[in-house]
């Protein structure tokens, strides 16, 4: 009996190792939606301006979804680069940049002058956290790159200096390493 317990605990454990390796993997992907269709939304940003994806991948070579929060240093530190990357590569990208914080456009608009620093891209507020859902959000930042054919190209949780260098890179690879300003 004695060998039958032995075996059965390192199975156990194996299996145990096993599903922590799994989610691991998954873990360090994100729940990453790299290679999948991305999922078609319509929106309304801060000012009332709605905002299809079938139509801003008409429009632009690349759409890039930032989900950020108030209180996320993190997102915060990151919006000078989007900003940056905004006007380095012009109207080819747009760059949304949607609220995790389930706040109302009014109610995001009192707030978001509090932050520091001003986002120069659309601002989307998602209250009932529509495109939190659709994204698979996990944590915040996630960035989030769509290119001209509507397929995912790039998914990256959370922010930290140097992460805008492989966010510019994918832009620049999906714009054919073609940069045109504004």
């Amino acid at each position: 009996m004695g060998t039958i317990k032995l075996f059965k605990s390192c199975l156990v454990a194996f299996t145990i190792l096993l599903l922590v390796s799994v989610s691991a993997g998954a873990q360090e992907e994100g729940g990453s939606m790299v290679g999948t269709r991305a999922p078609q939304f319509s929106v309304a940003d801060v000012s009332g301006n709605t905002f299809a994806l079938d139509s801003l991948i008409s429009q632009h070579d690349a759409v890039v979804l930032n989900f950020w929060g108030l209180r996320c240093q993190a997102c915060i530190e990151e919006i000078p680069h989007l900003n940056e990357l905004s006007k380095k590569f012009g109207k080819r990208i747009l760059i949304l940049g949607v609220n995790v914080d389930a706040l109302d456009a009014g109610a995001l608009e009192q707030h978001r002058g509090k932050i520091g620093v001003v986002m120069e891209y659309p601002v989307i507020p998602d209250p009932d956290f529509t495109l939190v859902d659709m994204y698979r959000l996990v944590a915040a930042p996630l960035t989030i790159v769509i290119d001209g054919s509507g397929n995912v190209r790039y998914w990256h949780e959370n922010y930290e200096p140097g992460d805008e260098k492989k966010l510019e890179e994918t832009i620049g690879s999906i714009l054919d390493g073609k940069v045109v300003s504004k």
